[in-house]
């Protein structure tokens, strides 16, 4: 079997792969198991945008006979700097302030200097670009063309919705119109692995897509299952399962200030 991956920072074969230009396996990834068993090729990239990832979709989708989609937060934008190996991704307007400080206390050379003097300008011009309605819009059309696509050409596809809690999908997609089974709410299982010694942010996360390797490992046996079985096409609430777990542990293995 051929594996396609896209997506985001929970789906990339490696953590923060915006910011470099070689890419490499991370073996606490959940995707690495399937690289063991299968042939895989995987597409995501850290802080990329529904956008991105359709994009790659559409120019490799049928060379492969599953894919795996990592449904992102529908209101960022991903945007390519002049500076090569660098990334911008902007959200929601309300959240650009904290991200902002973020990249400014993190510019430790000349070449960080302008590419924070980048993302600084980007952020200033964003907000007056953004629209919600039309990135749910987009989202959506996204969503269904991937789930249509499936079908007509007989892919088997896994859908993770990584941002969207359970209760809030109907809000950007049709779950009763999706081709495969889709997991939800991976990002309520990384908040509440930070809620162990209620950290907040900003820090340097050591996990393999946002998640302890306890969990990266719960999430590769729960796509596995349903790659392998076809009569699966469940709608599974990540947040509610008893498949991850939340150690102390596991937290000071992963990470650090």
């Amino acid at each position: 079997m051929k594996i396609a991956i896209y997506g985001d920072s929970y789906a990339a074969p490696s953590p923060h792969n915006d910011f470099i230009d070689a890419v490499y396996q991370d073996r606490n990834s959940w995707t690495y198991p399937l690289t063991e068993k299968f042939t895989v090729e995987n597409f995501a990239r850290a802080g990329t945008c529904t956008w991105f990832s359709f994009e790659k979709f559409m120019q490799t989708y049928q060379d492969f006979d599953a894919i795996i989609f990592a449904w992102t937060d529908y209101t960022r934008v991903f945007v390519d700097s002049p500076f090569s190996g660098y990334s911008a991704t902007l959200s929601h307007p309300a959240a650009l302030k904290g991200y902002l400080e973020f990249s400014r206390n993190n510019k430790e050379d000349e070449m960080k200097k302008r590419v924070y003097e980048f993302l600084h300008t980007s952020f200033q011009v964003f907000p007056f670009l953004y629209s919600e309605p039309q990135q749910r819009y987009l989202a959506q059309k996204c969503f269904l063309d991937v789930q249509q696509l499936c079908k007509q050409h007989n892919k088997r596809i896994i859908n993770i919705c990584t941002f969207e809690g359970h209760d809030s999908i109907p809000n950007i997609i049709d779950p009763e119109l999706r081709a495969g089974p889709m997991l939800t709410a991976l990002q309520k299982v990384s908040d509440r692995e930070t809620l162990i010694k209620n950290r907040t942010g900003p820090f340097f996360d050591n996990r393999s897509n946002h998640l302890f390797p306890c969990n990266n490992m719960a999430l590769y046996e729960l796509v596995l299952e349903r790659l392998l079985d076809d009569t699966i096409n469940d709608v599974y609430n990540c947040q509610t399962s008893d498949r991850f777990q939340y150690r102390e542990e596991d937290w000071y293995a992963t990470f650090s200030a």
